[in-house]
């Protein structure tokens, strides 16, 4: 379970998992089981920064530098997956 950062609205609660076969991120809702999973290839990931000020989407947020070390991006060519662990 994440705190997923996106470039509208509020943080929202997010379920993230890697697929079976390791290709896609995937992430979804936790309480609407039906939702469709949105994802992405694992293939385009071009880094992983860990902390709250390397994309446009977290350092909007203003995270407190105590949740530095439990912030991460997941950055492509086209987006930034933008989480925060919960514990």
């Amino acid at each position: 379970m994440f705190t997923k950062y996106g470039r509208y609205g509020l943080p929202h609660k997010r379920l993230v998992q890697l697929s079976d076969d390791d290709t896609l991120i995937q992430w979804k809702d936790p309480k609407k089981s039906k939702e469709k999973l949105r994802q992405l290839c694992t293939e385009d990931i071009v880094s992983i920064m860990i902390g709250a000020d390397h994309t446009k989407v977290m350092k909007k947020q203003k995270i407190p530098v105590e949740y530095d070390n439990f912030c991460m991006s997941i950055i492509t060519k086209k987006r930034s997956l933008d989480l925060r662990f919960d514990d």
